[in-house]
């Protein structure tokens, strides 16, 4: 009976080779590194807000008394150094729906933010642009495009609504997924790819 096969014996131990030389610099794996991160958290952020601005406006339902505990909690898990709402509200003086949604708002467009969706876009964006030369044409067109995908001119001048938050949501949402598609389909699987994996499922990590 013939036994012969290619497989590595499983009781022979594993040859370390510690002679590859990578072309990946270790500021381009750092680079790739926190675009992983950044992307795979600003799409998080983006969802989240989604989940809670259509509640909030109605297009499911409307947010009841029963349901805005919940609302305000799960905000609460996308934790902020900024003020926190204003919660209680004894005497029923506060507008705690429209404080909300313009929270919201401002957690997506405002620039100033460190935490808002805008900022961590242009962050995936820099973190892009050091390792332009290693990403496909495809790649680049969809990274060119975080510096504008949650930029509202208007929310400076205080004309967002909540209407123009969820388009830009929704636009967001789709051009990080198309980002995720070009690194499953159309990526070598070489050290970058690894690396900007990694940080993906870091930081997927500490949002589970």
């Amino acid at each position: 009976m013939d036994t012969f096969s290619l497989q590595r014996p499983r009781n022979l131990p594993a040859d370390l080779n510690r002679g590859v030389i990578s072309d990946l610099p270790s500021r381009a794996a750092d680079s790739l590194f926190w675009l992983g991160r950044y992307a795979e958290r600003s799409e998080h952020l983006a969802r989240v807000l989604r989940c809670i601005l259509n509640r909030l406006t109605g297009e499911s339902g409307g947010a009841e008394d029963s349901e805005w505990d919940s609302l305000m909690k799960l905000y609460d898990c996308l934790e902020s150094p900024h003020v926190p709402l204003e919660k209680d509200d004894p005497h029923g003086h506060l507008d705690q729906a429209a404080d909300f949604e313009q929270e919201i708002l401002s957690r997506i467009f405002e620039d100033q933010r460190d935490d808002s969706l805008n900022a961590m876009l242009n962050r995936a964006g820099r973190a892009a642009a050091h390792v332009r030369d290693r990403l496909s044409s495809d790649m680049q067109r969809i990274v060119s495009q975080f510096g504008t995908v949650a930029a509202l001119p208007q929310f400076s001048l205080g004309y967002a609504s909540a209407g123009d938050a969820l388009a830009v949501l929704n636009r967001c949402i789709a051009t990080l997924a198309s980002l995720r598609g070009l690194e499953m389909e159309n990526m070598t699987r070489g050290p970058g790819w690894h690396f900007l994996g990694m940080g993906r499922r870091v930081e997927r990590a500490v949002h589970l």
